[in-house]
């Protein structure tokens, strides 16, 4: 595959585009930040694409960490160091000249934002992600444009606390309705382009996606 270059701050850009379908029919997991990610984490098999948001990398390196929040929107500022301290190969954002002054060293890749009607899903070798008010569920967006056949979702929970910080009600609570039915519309419509997205979490507070056991998952993995 050949990649389109652009220099910004000495550093190269990628667009989000030229990866379309990269890893098709590959199962492809997206890891979140919620409790049930620390049990999970060790169960993934090696050389399995992984797309991880914000500070995973804590617990975890994925390939591709997904950052669609500014940096001064992260408490406490601990994270921000992890963030921009984090071992991905590919730093996915729609405003990576906000975190390239903190450091980072990875291969940047530029998204656009869409919009909330999933009215550009479905289009081939886009830079736009339709997004909703949470990280993961842009990485599921982003993991069909890379060719997934399966997406198995963990640490995506909504239940007190983050893996990796006792900060009690997630913030996102009050909003949890609408998130699930979004969720929901999102996976009926992947499925109709041939994927499928699978919660891992036992936790998880989100009622409209599929569950399905960890150990299932992963002993069928890309088969």
């Amino acid at each position: 595959m050949f990649f389109t270059f652009i220099i910004r701050n000495d550093y190269y850009i990628m667009q989000f585009s030229e990866f379309f379908k990269k890893y098709e029919g590959k199962d492809i997991i997206v890891l979140g930040c919620g409790s049930s990610v620390t049990d999970f984490v060790p169960k993934i098999p090696e050389g399995v694409v992984t797309i991880g948001v914000n500070d995973i990398g804590d617990i975890f390196t994925p390939e591709f960490l997904l950052v669609v929040n500014s940096p001064n929107t992260f408490k406490p500022v601990s994270r921000v160091s992890t963030i921009s301290n984090n071992k991905s190969k590919y730093f996915i954002s729609h405003f990576p000249e906000k975190w390239i002054p903190l450091g980072i060293k990875n291969e940047i890749v530029n998204i656009k934002l869409g919009d909330r009607n999933f009215s550009n899903l479905g289009k081939s070798a886009t830079d736009i992600i339709d997004y909703s008010n949470n990280s993961p569920f842009m990485a599921c967006i982003c993991a069909y444009y890379l060719g997934a056949k399966r997406i198995g979702l963990i640490g995506v929970d909504f239940t007190d606390n983050h893996f990796n910080n006792k900060d009690g009600r997630h913030k996102l609570t009050g909003q949890l309705k609408e998130i699930d039915k979004k969720f929901g519309i999102l996976n009926k419509k992947l499925s109709k382009l041939g994927c499928e997205i699978y919660n891992l979490s036992p936790e998880s507070l989100l009622q409209s996606l599929p569950k399905m056991d960890q150990d299932e998952f992963i002993k069928n993995i890309n088969k």
